[in-house]
């Protein structure tokens, strides 16, 4: 199936044009006389998008000059597609109509992107984009490779929970259709979790250069013996019943210091965070409230003088147009009420924009006071609960003092067991944190050992997946599948020599052109006539790799770099190529020494 004609309505700078296509079609013309948009329209009807630009209809639509902008291809055997597009207020609606009208559209397009090669634009990339680029026009090959396979012994030897990570993320592109794609998305990913094993490892590197023990504990010491000797202490300064009676009293009064541990300073409360940090914020919610209710007195005076206004106008203009002196309908009076009507339509649009933003103010003003209210009580309960505790921490204080001087009384040496006590206690404590220490420390050199080793093995799965090992592979396939079909079009094309192509290399490395006489000569190196050629020779190579209803190839700028002995060798191949339908667009007009009757020349 070929095309028969285009016909355009309102897309760039064409209002309205019918164009007539042959077999092969050369459009020539000044810039801005429309050939690229005949090329864009055939894009668009096809496909329903212009490839290189968004998708979306609002976006399609800039490329209109007017509504509605339509575009329509029919094809050699009477078929048609023709897409419509309409501006509706904040969309843009498209309505698309075929000949027959089950006709499917996809499955004539199926396989099909349809670009237009723009020669100018192509040179200027560099060899990674051009690689990637011609990557998107090859047909992609089926290639069989396992990804997994692959890097299968390496995900042996990562702990559980991060082979799980790479496993799942594998299963999750494996629908993927691209080998190559699935292996750059799987690389990249990778690639983030050795970042994130990189923080982890520098994360534990840190917890354990910042961790504390305590190594001025005689080693003598262990945790039993230590408690017993406090158990024994604590048993003489209870001797006294009212020695016990008080001990009592004091933990009494210690567990209720255990409930404020949470809900009251631990210090100063102008020096603990927490009330520090709401002060602010109350501070800040107030000064933006009062602000506001500035703003909202304003909107009120503002509403009052607008209600105002609005009464005087709707008094005016009900009043009658009729003269008190002649009696008649007055002109001036009718002339009058028009204006004080538009009047009227301005401050009740003032009105409403005013009474939405009383509104919103209003609304944020009961937010803030909400907020005010939480944050009072917060703070209210703060210095209540530590006002508590300090009247707590007092009470406990003067009956530890009574406690010594009753042991004193007794005949007990008050002082010498508190002093013990202190220090036994302080040595019970530096024994449980230098335990808590070990076994946090046995933890985090065992997590920072496993991401040590993860990290490694990660970095080698990263560089196997990477563009200079499994990419480099793949990307390969297409090329040497492609390679001896550009050879013979090249030929075909009157230039001498095979296609080559190096794919695999670091970055920007990336080469194609041609070999004459044993010499690898690149394609940036091929005069502007040549590389016209190859690529001539190129995209028709690539159609007769994919299967499509429809063979056809758009070209843009070609014949403008090509000297008139190249001219006569494209015009050749293309003339004797009866499988593909041409479309060329240029600004110099085609010079040719012999006449190709299968060859239409369209001045646009």
């Amino acid at each position: 199936m070929k095309l028969k004609s285009v016909d355009i309505w309102n897309m760039h700078s064409i209002k309205n044009k019918h164009v007539e296509l042959a077999d092969k079609n050369i459009l020539v013309g000044k810039n801005g006389s429309g050939k690229s948009t005949v090329l864009n329209a055939i894009q668009l009807a096809l496909l329903g998008y212009i490839p290189g630009t968004n998708k979306q209809n609002r976006d399609i639509f800039n490329h209109a000059c007017a509504s509605p902008m339509k575009v329509m291809v029919t094809f050699d055997n009477g078929y048609y597609i023709c897409r419509t597009y309409t501006k509706q207020k904040n969309t843009v609606k498209c309505d698309v109509d075929t000949f027959p009208t089950e006709l499917d559209i996809k499955a004539i397009v199926s396989g099909l992107e349809l670009p237009i090669f723009n020669f100018n634009e192509f040179v200027a990339l560099s060899p990674n984009m051009l690689k990637d680029r011609l990557m998107e026009l090859i047909p992609r090959q089926n290639f069989d490779l396992s990804i997994k396979d692959a890097i299968a012994d390496e995900l042996d030897k990562l702990s559980e929970e991060t082979k799980h990570l790479m496993t799942t993320e594998l299963a999750s592109i494996e629908t993927d259709t691209d080998i190559l794609s699935e292996i750059k998305k799987l690389h990249k990913y990778t690639k983030d979790i050795v970042s994130f094993k990189q923080s982890e490892v520098t994360r534990l590197t840190n917890s354990i250069e910042s961790s504390v023990q305590y190594t001025d504990v005689d080693s003598s010491y262990n945790l039993k013996d230590v408690q017993a000797k406090i158990d024994y202490y604590k048993k003489l300064r209870a001797d006294s019943a009212e020695v016990y009676r008080c001990n009592e009293t004091i933990q009494a009064i210690e567990s209720q210091l255990a409930d404020f541990s949470l809900t009251a300073p631990k210090e100063d409360k102008f020096h603990d965070d927490r009330y520090n940090e709401w002060s602010f914020e109350l501070t800040c919610y107030s000064n933006k409230r009062d602000v506001l209710k500035n703003d909202l007195s304003r909107e009120t005076e503002k509403i009052a003088e607008l209600k105002y206004k609005k009464r005087n106008l709707e008094q005016s203009l009900n009043a009658s147009n009729i003269c008190p002196i002649l009696h008649d309908v007055c002109d001036r009076l009718t002339i009058d009420r028009g204006e004080l009507a538009a009047q009227l339509d301005t401050v009740e649009t003032e009105l409403l924009a005013a009474q939405y933003r009383y509104a919103d103010i209003t609304s944020t003003i009961n937010d803030l006071t909400s907020k005010i209210d939480k944050l009072s009580k917060n703070l209210d309960v703060l210095a209540t609960n530590y006002d508590v505790k300090q009247q707590l921490i007092d009470h406990k204080a003067a009956i530890k003092s009574q406690v010594r001087d009753m042991v004193a009384s007794t005949g007990l040496n008050a002082e010498f067991i508190e002093s013990e006590l202190d220090k036994l206690d302080n040595i019970r404590i530096k024994l449980l944190a230098n335990m808590e220490y070990d076994r946090i420390m046995s933890k985090v050199v065992k997590d920072k050992y496993q991401a040590e080793l993860d990290l490694a093995v990660l970095k080698r799965i990263a560089d196997k997946l990477g563009p200079n090992q499994l990419q480099a592979v793949v990307s390969a396939a297409p090329f040497e599948s492609a390679k001896q079909i550009i050879s013979d079009n090249l030929k075909a094309c009157g230039l001498l020599g095979d296609a080559y192509f190096v794919t695999d290399g670091g970055n920007n490395s990336f080469d194609f052109g041609l070999v004459r006489d044993d010499l690898h000569i690149s394609y940036k190196s091929l005069s502007s006539g040549e590389k016209c050629l190859y690529m001539l020779a190129f995209m028709t190579a690539l159609l007769s790799m994919n299967e499509c209803s429809i063979n056809l190839l758009l070209l843009d700028d070609v014949f403008d770099h090509l000297d008139n002995q190249h001219t006569q060798l494209a015009l050749s191949y293309i003339s004797n190529d009866a499988n593909v339908q041409y479309i060329f667009a240029g600004v110099n007009n085609v010079f040719v020494e012999q006449k190709f009757d299968n060859i239409d020349v369209v001045n646009m």
